[in-house]
């Protein structure tokens, strides 16, 4: 587990517990239980169109889907701000796809953190392993610190004729 750090005092703020991906959830009202369906370690895609080669640009194709992406946090001290969270799609040479950033509010009495982020899109560039990369930033803090990452095999099958 990652923890990030007050460089101040040196005390943990955060722990990021995990997070992954999935076609789906659902929270109970009652409860606030989460509910997950399909979570996703692999893409086999048939693609009926070229899929652009990998070039320094990070030139991708995109592909419809929906899917989430769930991330656990746990708050060890007490937090008065909000932070920030990234989630970055890195293909597997490495060049960012897709970036999300979501501001965080933390409300008095919040002991766990759960976001789930709704997508409806992912880039595809070359078959091989997606990395998404869990980055989070505290108020005061200039850069995303990476806390975590879901690996995600890709493997593209092309139908073109």
């Amino acid at each position: 587990m990652n923890k990030i750090m007050d460089k101040k005092d040196k005390k943990t703020k955060i722990e990021y517990m995990w997070s992954l991906m999935c076609t789906g959830s659902t929270v109970d009202k009652e409860t606030n239980n989460l509910s997950l369906f399909n979570i996703i370690e692999q893409l086999n895609l048939n693609i009926n169109k070229q899929i652009k080669p990998y070039s320094t640009n990070g030139e991708s194709t995109r592909i419809s889907m929906d899917f989430n992406v769930i991330v656990f946090f746990r708050l060890l001290e007490k937090i008065k701000d909000s932070f920030e969270i990234r989630i970055d799609f890195l293909d597997p040479v490495g060049i960012s796809l897709n970036k999300v950033e979501h501001n965080v509010s933390i409300h008095e009495g919040v002991k766990n953190i759960r976001l789930i982020t709704r997508f409806n899109k992912m880039f595809i560039s070359i078959p091989g392993i997606y990395d998404i990369i869990i980055g989070i930033r505290e108020v005061g803090n200039k850069h995303f610190k990476n806390v975590g990452h879901i690996p995600v095999a890709v493997n593209i099958k092309n139908n073109i004729k």
